[in-house]
Parts: structure tokens; C-alpha cells; sequence
């Protein structure tokens, strides 16, 4: 086991003794390594082998009241980071650097569009600002304005700009990647057939049980701070099911008030308090993967934010989309403004 894997794990470890969301890239600095760094080769079988890289897509705040967190660092933001890092010393640069990487092109404007649905009443939420193809750069709030949707629908992005109350992360900010006869993949990529390979890997295991993930969770467990946990993808995908499965462990072992469990077919989410104050954590659906959800009307078909956007607001009655039936379209409507109910009466 890699010596400098392991100084990841302790600090992790470390980190959730104090109740405190790890700062990974204060730990790259601290331990001399940069974006793109290779922890450890691993074998999962005669045609498969797995890489960890240190890679901390995101931003590293101190206290963040919403944390909106993916699965896994992808290749795309990994190699980013290690390109764009590669020549900069100062702490700052590198930091502006992964915050960028963490959701780049189409899944940034779908994210966007998403956050400005379920942090629209949340006012440090339309100080996040994002580059789109079309528009240049607009903070979330802009969203709002007369046919600006309609210019952003379907169009690539970046965040580049994120408030200190908010932070963008991963479960598993060390990238996983699964090299199988060559061909690279991150275990996010493909989560159906690489998650079932690496998730039996005890590597994978240990790092979802002590590494970051872990911290994070713990420190929502046990401080004020953060409340509102998003997870990036449904239940049906098997990382997140995973996650989700340590949530459930975590909120049974803990005195939790008040809890209420609702869900949406695959969607999840469950309110509580602890000491007094309210939580949530909720999945919703994947920016990369769901166009019934993010993608603009095609054919006269309007996905679900579309025409929440549309509409500027809930007041519209869905329709089937493609292959996704009028009812289904329905559910997820109900979800999504009771999601956005329920984080505004917490923030």
C-alpha cells in the first residue's frame, strides 16, 4: 500500500475525529504533490487494473451550509487539473484550478440549471457563477431572466466562480480508474459494470469507509454544518447506492429527530433534525445522463426544467418525454418542488 494513499487516509481520518471536511488540496501542499499524482496501481483481474490518483476536483471551504457532491473525480477533470497545475506554485491558482475542474461542460450548465431550481430562494447560491458557450459568464440567478434559459439549454459551460457557503466535491475525490485492455475509464464513467468491478476491491472499500467520504459525512453528523447534502445521481446507480446504503448506517447509528424518508422511483431524500437543527440529504438526478430532466424540448417534447423554466415556476402540468411516461414525469415534478420547499425552510 502506497505510503503517501495511506497519509490521505489518516488525514481523512484524522479530519473526522474534529468533526472537519477534509482540505485536500491543503493536504497536497502540505505533502508536496499536485493534481494528476498517482497514489497506487491495483490489480482486479488478468485483463483489469485500477489507478488511484490524487485528484480534488471541487472547492475546499471551511464551513459550507450545501454540499452537492458526484460519485468520483472523472478523467476529464483529473487530466485538467494535472495540466493546468503543472507549472503553478502558488496555493490560490491551485485551488481556482480544481474548483473549475469539478463540473465542466455540459454537466456544468445542467447543474447549474438545477442548483437554480433547488437554491433559488437560498441567496448565496446566485453568487455562483458559470461560463456558457453562448452567454459568457452569468451567476445562477440570471437563470430567471426573460428567454435566458432558453439560450443555455444543451449548451457546454464550466463553474467559475463558487461561494464560500457552498461546495462542490466528490465520494471519492481520488480518482479510481479502471484500465480493462487499455481503455481508460473512471469508475464513474460506466457505473453499472465499473462499480461492480471496483467496489469489491477492498482499496475502494477502505476509502469509502475512512476516506473522505466518510469524513464528510461524519462532520454532518456531528456539527452544525453542513445541512443540506446533494448527491449527483439516483439510487439506481450502484455507486450511489452505495453511498446511500452508508447514509442509512450512519442515520441509525445516530440520535437523529424527526426523520422522514421520501422517495420518487429511483430518487431519495430524508429529513431530520439533530440537536434541534434540520438536515437533509437527498439524490437526485445525474447532470450527465437524464435528458428527460436537464435537456431542452426537442420535437415538442420539454424536458422537466425546461419548463420549470419556461414557466418560471411549477405552474405547468408535464408531459411524457421520449420514453418516460406523463406519470413518471409527474413524480419527478412533485419531487422536485418539495425538494426545493424543504431546502428553503432549512437555509
Amino acid at each position: 500500500m502506497s505510503g503517501i494513499y495511506n497519509k490521505y487516509i489518516n488525514y481523512c481520518k484524522e479530519k473526522s475525529k474534529e468533526g472537519v471536511i477534509p482540505d485536500l488540496v491543503k493536504f497536497g501542499i502540505e505533502n508536496n504533490i499536485k493534481p494528476g499524482h498517482k497514489f497506487l496501481d491495483f490489480k482486479i483481474d488478468d485483463n483489469t487494473t485500477g489507478i488511484v490518483y490524487y485528484a480534488p476536483a471541487g472547492n475546499y471551504p471551511e464551513s459550507p451550509e450545501v454540499v452537492i457532491c458526484g460519485v468520483a473525480t472523472s478523467v476529464k477533470a483529473k487530466n485538467y487539473m494535472e495540466n493546468n497545475t503543472r507549472d503553478v506554485t502558488e496555493e490560490r491558482e491551485i485551488r481556482k484550478v480544481c474548483e473549475k475542474s469539478v463540473y465542466i461542460e455540459q454537466m456544468a450548465t445542467n447543474l447549474s440549471l438545477l442548483l437554480g431550481i433547488l437554491l433559488k430562494n437560498y441567496p448565496p447560491a446566485a453568487k455562483i457563477k458559470f461560463k456558457n458557450k453562448n452567454t459568457g459568464k452569468y451567476f445562477i440567478n440570471d437563470l430567471y431572466s426573460d428567454s435566458f434559459y432558453e439560450q443555455i439549454f444543451g449548451t457546454p459551460g464550466e463553474i467559475v466562480e463558487i461561494p464560500s457557503s457552498i461546495q462542490f466535491t466528490q465520494c471519492l475525490p481520488c480518482l479510481a480508474e479502471i484500465n480493462k485492455n487499455g481503455h481508460e475509464k473512471t469508475i464513474s464513467s460506466k457505473p453499472s459494470r465499473n462499480w461492480n468491478i471496483a467496489i469489491k476491491q477492498d482499496l475502494i472499500k477502505r476509502d469509502l469507509a475512512e476516506g473522505f467520504l466518510n469524513s464528510l459525512l461524519t462532520t454532518f453528523f456531528k456539527k452544525e454544518y453542513p445541512k443540506v447534502l446533494i448527491f449527483l445521481g439516483s439510487s439506481g446507480n450502484t455507486g450511489i447506492g452505495k453511498v446511500i446504503k452508508i447514509i442509512y448506517r450512519n442515520i441509525r447509528g445516530k440520535s437523529v429527530e424527526d426523520r422522514k424518508i421520501e422517495k420518487a422511483g429511483t430518487l431519495w431524500k430524508v429529513n431530520f433534525k439533530i440537536n434541534g437543527v434540520k438536515k437533509l440529504i437527498c439524490c437526485v438526478h445525474h447532470p450527465a445522463n437524464t435528458p428527460f430532466i436537464y435537456n431542452n424540448y426537442t420535437g415538442g417534447d420539454r424536458s422537466l426544467f425546461y419548463s420549470y423554466y419556461e414557466n418560471k415556476g411549477w405552474k405547468f402540468e408535464p408531459n411524457k418525454y421520449a420514453n418516460v411516461e406523463k406519470e413518471k414525469m409527474e413524480e419527478y415534478k412533485e419531487f422536485y418542488q418539495s425538494l426545493q420547499y424543504d431546502i428553503s425552510s432549512i437555509l
